[in-house]
């Protein structure tokens, strides 16, 4: 026999209610809460103190009165932590959470602070403020003038506030030329019948050091500032450095100024103990963008290389002998020289240098 049951639509609505009660109300019933109150060891309320639930990404902040809640935490067990700045880290673990339950989990919060690294803070000669002088003193080394991409040490120069480069002329603070003391490892480099300096080689400094203005008495015979120069000592053992710059690519198409640049410097120990030495040199021949009636003797090496004199050459020569004669005491033997040779009609070696001992 069959029978066929018939439900009318006023009591399907109880029956939906029935069915979803009974799926729903387990999923519910397996989640529970953690509150609790934080205090310091005074027993006042710790506010704003992030209370963390390890291995989740789940937490609380305490209110004003150092309460927090967590709800709607899977049944199980877990383990908060607490780190307030100011108090000792709190942690508790086997908190054991049920279904439909709150558990509480109240901390105690110690007066010890947390301990955070220290930061050193190293500053070196070139950010230090001499506040005993009134000069304004910039100052370069060696690894400076090797990672800007320059080719000269005006340039580096340049770069500093105050100074200004005018066609390859330096001018500190709108001063001339002629105004700046250029000064080599102590000694004053000024000629005396044209107030001009020399100029080093890029590989022949080791460092560098530019005065602006208010100079003490020690350089008294500058008007506008003073460059002073320490170049380099060979070392314990022998190494050397070339480089070689040119505009000339091998291709006839290129407009070129037929730049070439030549910089070599090396040094090392001398032939007897105790004694180094270091030797530089750095040519510029190019025949710019003026038109000459010039004619040149050239030697050209492989289409890319060629040697001889151009419209425009500059030449820096120097050398250095160091003997140490005691531990803090050495004798250096320095020459350092500059030729220019500008072409066309007026064709004359222009030098200046000096010797020191």
């Amino acid at each position: 026999m069959n029978r066929i049951f018939r439900i009318h639509g006023f009591q399907l609505v109880p029956l939906v209610f029935v069915c979803s009660a009974l799926w729903i109300g387990p999923a519910v019933a397996q989640t529970g809460v953690i509150s609790g109150r934080v205090t310091d060891s005074d027993g006042e309320a710790v506010p704003y103190v992030p209370v963390r639930i390890e291995g989740t990404n789940r937490g609380a902040q305490t209110n004003l009165d150092g309460r927090y809640v967590i709800s709607n935490l899977p049944v199980g067990t877990y383990s908060i932590k607490i780190e307030s700045m100011g108090h000792a880290p709190a942690r508790k673990v086997g908190i054991k959470v049920d279904a439909g339950q709150t558990t509480i989990a109240d901390f105690k919060l110690g007066g010890k602070p947390i301990a955070i690294p220290g930061v050193s803070v190293k500053g070196g000669g070139k950010t230090t403020v001499e506040t005993t002088q009134s000069h304004t003193r910039h100052v370069e080394e060696r690894d400076d003038f090797h990672s800007l991409p320059v080719m000269s040490t005006k340039e580096v120069i340049a770069m500093k506030a105050g100074v200004v480069d005018l066609g390859g002329k330096l001018h500190f603070r709108g001063g001339r030329e002629s105004e700046i003391l250029t000064i080599v490892d102590g000694v004053a480099s000024r000629n005396p019948l044209n107030d001009e300096g020399v100029d080093l080689g890029l590989l022949a400094v080791e460092s560098s050091e530019q005065v602006l203005g208010g100079m003490d008495a020690q350089y008294g015979n500058a008007l506008s500032g003073v460059i002073s120069y320490t170049t380099r000592e060979g070392g314990d053992r022998f190494e050397g450095e070339l480089r070689y710059f040119t505009d000339r690519y091998g291709e006839a198409d290129k407009s070129f100024t037929n730049f070439e640049r030549v910089s070599t410097g090396f040094g090392g120990p001398f032939l007897f103990a105790h004694s180094n030495f270091f030797f530089s040199f750095e040519g510029t021949y190019t025949d710019t963008n003026l038109p000459s009636v010039a004619q040149h003797r050239q030697h050209r090496f492989l289409d890319l290389i060629s040697v001889g004199n151009r419209l425009s050459n500059d030449a820096k020569l120097s050398g250095k002998l160091t003997f140490k004669v005691t531990p803090d005491e050495k004798l250096n033997f320095e020459v350092v020289r500059n030729a220019t040779l500008n072409g066309g009609f007026n064709n004359r070696w222009n030098r200046k240098g000096f010797v020191q001992v």
